[in-house]
């Protein structure tokens, strides 16, 4: 007997159904395949280039495999398209990661004000800070 979970398999999704694509990018993410995610996640943009929660999910990839250079635009796209707590972390995650300490506080002070209540806002601005403080005078 089979079961039906009402969750669809990837060959099950048309090109044109960009939310579950997006879902389903996700969770390859989170399961540790990275390439795959970025497949379905280009394939989103292909039909929804302002796609903002899409561009923050491979920002977010690339973020993690440092391509830092690669990752920045698609979070600054983002931002130009909806400023959520999430994408002002991510990139201000970047940018502490990079050394732009000030720029970092300051888009994790906007997340901070757009949802008092998210928690890795407040664990970025507090690294940053951190950093800040242990960077030598005019480096940060």
């Amino acid at each position: 007997m089979e079961r039906r979970t009402g969750v669809k398999s990837r060959g099950d999704l048309s090109p044109a159904e960009t939310t579950y694509r997006r879902a389903f990018a996700q969770a390859l993410q989170e399961t540790g395949r990275p390439d795959d995610a970025e497949t379905e996640l280009l394939r989103v943009l292909t039909l929804e280039p302002d796609d903002a929660d899409s561009l923050l999910i491979l920002g977010n990839i690339f973020q993690l495999q440092r391509k830092f250079d690669v990752a920045e635009p698609l979070y600054r796209h983002a931002l130009g398209i909806k400023r959520t707590p999430y994408v002002l972390s991510s990139l201000g995650a970047l940018l502490g990661n990079i050394g732009r300490l000030r720029e970092a506080i300051t888009l994790f002070d906007e997340a901070i004000r757009l949802d008092p209540t998210y928690a890795k806002a407040h664990l970025g601005r507090k690294l940053a800070i951190t950093a800040q403080e242990r960077s030598p005078p005019g480096l940060a």
